[in-house]
């Protein structure tokens, strides 16, 4: 069995989280972790799988991971692949509960995945979510002292991830420097920067915690990573940009960056996400003539479809490049 097996059904459950209106069968989105001892060897049971904790604990001594023991597990049931794949879910869960001492990478990716699920909800454990990251980096550094390209190295344990790793590191530490922590901020950007494998996104990091004490220097910095970057034409990049210059950025730069991006505009949701931009541009400026035009745009177009693809000769983009050169 794949070790990215577990990470396909997290994704599928945080899917369902996100629109229950997804066709899915309980046992693919059931929340395993919840689920009692006896329930568990219960359902293994169903499966003419007799097992308790002690032959379980047993069983897995001869095993390095969870995968190949439920792999030999339903060899010799003559099942189908969606059965096979119930198996594999409890045989997960129990070895996560009894098997600490095989910290298996499925088993450690499966817990990135809950405690980013749970930071992504406002209920996750810091101090929790601090080791988790430290445990990463030694693991990254294992895999590189073993001779692994960085970015392959990371790109393998992203595999076994429902989250896209990357952009959870990058919002993580947003939080941190928004929260303050600038000195934990640096030391995260400094230890996952050979691996990150779009580094504009951690030089973008930096030039925030340089904006908390030099904003001059922190302008130079993005004028230096959008040169670097400037053939990609990365519409969300010139986002975050954008929500940075906003509060950080002289007026001539944030306009500038701003006309570069309304060429990579695709659809009506990037143009309005534009717009809300300028609404809160110009309210932090106090520009409120300005900031109302803006928001009386954003809200006459709350009923276009969001997928509509944009139509460059609107009148309204017309009307916010007539802004920006004011």
């Amino acid at each position: 069995m794949h070790n990215n097996l577990k990470a396909l059904y997290n994704s599928l459950r945080m899917n369902w989280l996100s629109d229950p209106t997804l066709e899915v069968e309980p046992w693919q989105i059931d929340d395993y972790r919840s689920i009692d001892w006896d329930f568990l060897f219960e359902k293994l049971r169903a499966h003419d799988i007799r097992l308790d904790k002690e032959t379980f604990i047993s069983l897995a001594e001869e095993y390095d991971n969870p995968e190949d023991c439920a792999e030999d597990l339903v060899a010799d049931l003559n099942t189908d692949q969606k059965t096979e794949d119930q198996i594999f879910l409890l045989i997960f869960e129990l070895w996560r509960r009894l098997i600490p001492d095989k910290p298996a990478l499925s088993i450690f990716c499966d817990e990135l995945d809950y405690h980013i699920h749970m930071f992504d909800e406002g209920e996750y454990d810091d101090q929790f979510m601090q080791d988790l990251l430290a445990n990463l980096k030694n693991i990254l550094d294992e895999n590189v002292d073993d001779g692994a390209d960085p970015t392959e190295a990371f790109e393998s344990i992203s595999e076994c991830c429902a989250n896209d790793l990357s952009s959870f590191l990058y919002d993580y530490v947003s939080f941190q420097i928004d929260a303050g922590n600038i000195s934990y901020a640096s030391e995260l950007i400094d230890n996952f920067y050979d691996y990150i494998p779009e580094i504009k996104w951690f030089d973008f990091l930096r030039a925030k915690i340089a904006a908390t004490m030099d904003t001059e220097v922190a302008n130079d910095l993005i004028h230096s990573i959008l040169d670097e970057w400037k053939n990609e034409n990365d519409m969300e990049f010139n986002f975050e940009i954008l929500e940075f210059l906003t509060q950080f950025g002289d007026a001539k730069f944030l306009h500038k960056v701003a006309k570069d991006t309304i060429p990579l505009l695709e659809t009506e949701e990037d143009f309005q996400d534009l717009l809300a931009i300028f609404v809160r541009y110009f309210h932090f400026l106090d520009k409120e003539e300005l900031e109302k035009r803006v928001d009386d745009m954003l809200k006459a177009r709350q009923s276009y479809p969001l997928d509509l693809p944009i139509n460059r000769q609107d009148a309204q983009i017309a009307e916010l490049l007539k802004m920006l050169d004011i």
